[in-house]
């Protein structure tokens, strides 16, 4: 996404080449995840038929699915755990597997993630565009920019998450908890 904003040239050209990308690069990869998973699940209807029975309530729907959700709901979901997870919802809370019961959801939810990519990268790209624009900022957001594209940092980041989640758990544990031999005694 970087790179397509660093190599255009002005600002409307940035903005909709990195809404553009960030949408379509984005809407692909949640499709092709949601459909994939779909396909998984369904090689499993026996597991699916046994989730129903166990979160429905006596057969009834009291469990919502992608279409019985508010907008505000699909965004978080979709945006946060993605189309796999909109897709087992479908499955779990339809008590149906397959690809064609629940194609119309994981392409909403795709939409929807491809949408909130897209936009992101415009807002990305006019901010790059209105650094550059102004000379004193263009040469700070030229390393900006440089920084941001760089994997290690991004490494690094997933790295420290990881680091501070173990930390925290760690934390939770009670002293002695952590060997699996018997206790002395």
């Amino acid at each position: 996404m970087l790179q397509v904003i660093d190599r255009a040239d002005h600002g409307a050209q940035v903005m909709l080449a990195a809404g553009t990308v960030g949408f379509a690069f984005t809407f692909v990869q949640q499709l092709l995840s949601g459909l994939t998973a779909l396909v998984a699940f369904s090689l499993f209807e026996r597991t699916a038929a046994a989730s129903w029975d166990r979160l429905s309530v006596g057969g009834t729907r009291t469990l919502r699915g992608w279409h019985g959700a508010s907008i505000v709901s699909k965004l978080a979901v979709a945006f946060t755990i993605g189309t796999s997870a909109v897709a087992l919802v479908q499955i779990v809370t339809s008590g149906r597997v397959g690809v064609r019961p629940h194609v119309r959801a994981v392409t909403e939810s795709a939409v929807a993630v491809g949408a909130v990519a897209g936009g992101i990268a415009t807002v990305a790209g006019a901010l790059v565009w209105l650094g550059r624009s102004v000379s004193s900022l263009s040469g700070v957001t030229d390393s900006i920019v440089d920084v941001l594209g760089n994997p290690l940092l991004w490494l690094g980041l997933a790295a420290a998450a990881l680091a501070v989640e173990w930390r925290r758990h760690r934390r939770a544990v009670p002293p002695g908890a952590h060997s699996a031999g018997p206790t002395p005694g």
